[in-house]
């Protein structure tokens, strides 16, 4: 007898121990391993919110300094013209008072350009004075023709003999020429004065 009535009492503690082992662990410690880490994932949000933001403040700076920019494309015309003037005005003044013409004539025999002797003053001139005829904006356009055709020669002749490296100068300065030569001079010009008047 002792055993038939222990033995409904084990299978009852068996039946038991299986389904605590079946039901796995408690409803709350499943519920804590489930649950979101609601400080973690807020604080990326944030982080992530804050990326957003500074990139959206970046862009707006940016664009505001490109509209500031094409607001004032004139001055930077006239300041392209202006610094580009100086340059040739001290080329030449080299040219004229430091080298002498006659070693001017000498190195444009040198470097193979046609007829040296009139060519070499011819340039050392135009650069004397249309380097102070572009800074003050007198007849910009046809300054610059007269350059851009000056730094065509002078960018074959270099290239051919030097090699493009050496040329760099020669090709950007033909550029800035024929920037100026199709777009005026800017403000704070003397033809601008002019066009006014009429």
């Amino acid at each position: 007898m002792g055993w038939q009535t222990a033995a409904p009492c084990c299978g009852a503690i068996l039946t038991n121990a299986a389904a605590i082992r079946n039901a796995g662990p408690p409803r709350e410690s499943r519920a804590l391993r489930h649950a979101p880490c609601t400080n973690g994932g807020a604080a990326g949000m944030g982080e992530s919110q804050g990326r957003e933001d500074a990139h959206l403040d970046m862009e707006g700076r940016m664009n505001n300094l490109l509209a500031m920019l094409a607001a004032n494309a004139d001055n930077g015309r006239m300041i392209l013209r202006v610094v580009t003037g100086i340059i040739m005005f001290l080329a030449g003044y080299t040219k004229v008072f430091v080298w002498g013409l006659g070693n001017v004539q000498n190195a444009f025999a040198n470097m193979g350009i046609l007829l040296p002797q009139v060519a070499g003053p011819f340039v050392a001139l135009l650069e004397l004075i249309a380097g102070l005829m572009l800074v003050a904006g007198l007849f910009t356009r046809h300054v610059a023709v007269l350059f851009f055709i000056q730094f065509i020669v002078a960018t074959y002749v270099v290239w051919a003999s030097k090699g493009f490296v050496a040329a760099r100068l020669e090709i950007i300065l033909l550029v800035v020429f024929l920037m100026l030569a199709t777009n005026g001079s800017g403000p704070l010009s003397i033809d601008r004065n002019i066009r006014k008047r009429d």
